[in-house]
């Protein structure tokens, strides 16, 4: 029996869900647990612990459970001794431990009841890791204050430039691996109280999230942009997971979180509100949770059941950017491939309409679409020929001096622009180069920088706002920050002009030759690809000055523009 190690029962149905008893114990004694099932909904109260695993193949810990050792990581062995009671026993729920791992059939169920298990919990338990460096206690001794003391709130943004220090530490602490977990949204999302530990410091959720919150609103974009720091990441964490429309914002930042499993960033948002499909039987996912389906196939069912569930072809812009090691359809997102660019469409809800309301049939009857043997079929509009395509883009590419490449594109599209746009061609460059932004701001800060850019002899200058009043030190920063907007919207991407002159902003991957449509259903139009008799692949979404408010539909004439069917594959 010695040399015996746990072995798990298996459990009676899907209903049943195990639990631990963790033994009480001082800090150097070894771990001991009981391990017992229960009806799901029969758990009492309990712990449920959230963390970073690790590597799952590096399992140098044990702990002892029902009198036998099991095999786990030593982050969960530090997370279990942070969190034991040295006088009584503490009931929890740890994956790693409660789920025979081994058993894909079993997982696929469990994974299942995670929503619940997170909560019905008493208390979620984030454990970040241990604080080797001392940071831990700061930085949320800065988030208690933030959080709690109004006048500290007002002097910490007042007195940002000389904050570094505080900042560099909330930076530290947003980049700690736990939040880039693709299971943290659903843990945290769904928990009623929470409590978050690193090392031996600890604070309440309800405090970070205020803390962070106050960070993703009363800091500027620029401020932030200039610190590298995106507060969002925690901010976000929780109303992301109740926001229907939120659904694919959530799968987006999927893209970029850490894994062992793939499949995870999918079935870890599952239980999201926009996830849910309700039907004659009843309530449940957009895709079955089964470990042993390939995935291709889960990314093929996920983006036909947003279509089915929102009736909508905002999914689209998230697809286009291709991990060419993985066949797929080119109208099926990737999950796991990081577009290393900002989508055009995600952001504010209502800044584009491109198909004004036509819905995804083309029509005001119901919606029509088909999705047959991998191929996509829907209506769309045909706009125009992609005439001219730039070349990459470089962050110094933008800058107003000395702004060769900038001066180039103006050359090459300006005459053709001019017949479209007329005197308002100099506002539509700007908000083609920062993707659809008209704002006073940034049009104050493009003023200037098209001035430093050409000396103050700039053509058509007398079209932009005047702005002969600012100082010149004014102007320069203006024009950096114009710069900095710009390489936002443009990493990534092409500038481009069709035949008939527009001129728009679309991926890396488009060519001379690719088609633009507006689709029915879709908030921004799209670079599509013929390729014969099989129809078009879809290259990516794009921004086209003109045409993103729902003009093209106002085209359509006998004779002229028309819907028409098209299968994307």
């Amino acid at each position: 029996m010695e040399n015996s190690v746990f072995e798990y029962p298996p459990l009676e149905d899907v209903d049943t869900v195990r639990y631990m008893i963790l033994e009480a114990g001082k800090p150097n004694d070894d771990l001991s647990c009981i391990l017992y099932p229960v009806r799901s909904n029969d758990a009492g109260r309990y712990l449920a612990l959230s963390y970073v695993w690790g590597d799952p193949n590096r399992r140098d810990a044990v702990i002892t459970c029902n009198g036998a050792p099991l095999k786990i990581t030593k982050s969960l062995q530090d997370a279990l001794k942070e969190i034991r009671q040295t006088d009584e026993s503490v009931s929890i729920w740890a994956d790693a431990i409660c789920i025979n791992q081994a058993d894909l059939t079993e997982r696929a169920e469990q994974v299942m009841h995670m929503a619940s298990i997170y909560r019905d919990a008493w208390k979620v338990i984030v454990y970040l890791g241990p604080d080797s460096q001392g940071n831990a206690s700061k930085v949320f001794e800065i988030a208690e204050r933030l959080a709690t003391d109004e006048a500290y709130e007002d002097r910490f943004f007042r007195d940002w430039k000389n904050k570094k220090t505080h900042i560099t530490l909330l930076k530290w602490l947003a980049g700690l691996p736990w939040f880039h977990r693709v299971w943290t949204t659903q843990e945290i999302g769904l928990a009623m109280s929470a409590m978050f530990i690193c090392g031996a410091a600890r604070i309440e959720w309800e405090v970070l999230h205020r803390a962070f919150e106050l960070l993703a609103t009363r800091a500027t974009a620029q401020q932030l942009r200039t610190a590298n720091f995106n507060p969002k990441r925690i901010s976000s964490l929780y109303l992301s997971f109740f926001q229907e429309n939120a659904y694919l914002s959530v799968l987006a930042r999927m893209r970029t979180r850490h894994t062992s499993e793939p499949r995870d960033r999918i079935y870890a948002t599952l239980h999201h509100a926009g996830a849910r499909i309700g039907d004659e039987n009843g309530d449940r996912g957009i895709v079955r949770v089964d470990y042993n389906k390939d995935l291709q196939e889960i990314y093929i069912e996920t983006a036909v059941g947003i279509l089915t569930r929102t009736e909508s072809l905002d999914f689209l812009s998230y697809a286009g950017f291709r991990d060419l090691s993985t066949p797929l359809p080119s109208w099926v997102p990737q999950w796991h491939a990081d577009p290393r660019t900002h989508l055009l469409s995600a952001g504010e809800e209502d800044q584009f309409s491109a198909s004004d309301g036509l819905d995804v049939g083309g029509n005001d009857e119901e919606p029509i679409f088909q999705v047959y043997d991998k191929k996509l079929r829907v209506h769309g509009i045909h706009c125009d020929v992609i005439d001219w395509v730039s070349q990459d883009w470089a962050r110094a590419d933008l800058n107003s001096k000395p702004g060769l490449r900038i001066k180039q594109t103006w050359s090459k599209i300006k005459d053709r622009a001019y017949v479209i746009y007329g005197h308002s061609i100099l506002q539509a460059l700007m908000r083609t180069l920062v993707g659809g932004d008209e704002s006073e701001t940034t049009t104050q800060d493009f003023s200037s920088f098209w001035r430093i850019l050409w000396d103050d002899k700039a053509p058509y200058s007398q079209l932009l706002q005047s702005t002969a009043t600012t100082v010149a030190e004014d102007k320069l920063e203006e024009s950096a920050l114009f710069s900095a907007q710009a390489w936002y919207a443009l990493k990534g991407r092409k500038i481009f002009q069709t035949k008939g002159g527009y001129i728009g902003i679309g991926p890396q991957t488009l060519e001379k030759g690719d088609s633009l449509f507006v689709l029915c259903g879709g908030k921004v139009p799209f670079v599509l690809r013929n390729s014969g008799s099989d129809g078009y692949r879809l290259v990516g979404e794009a921004y086209v000055d003109g045409i993103m408010q729902g003009q093209v539909v106002h085209w359509l004439r006998p004779g002229g523009h028309q819907i028409v069917p098209l299968q994307m594959h």
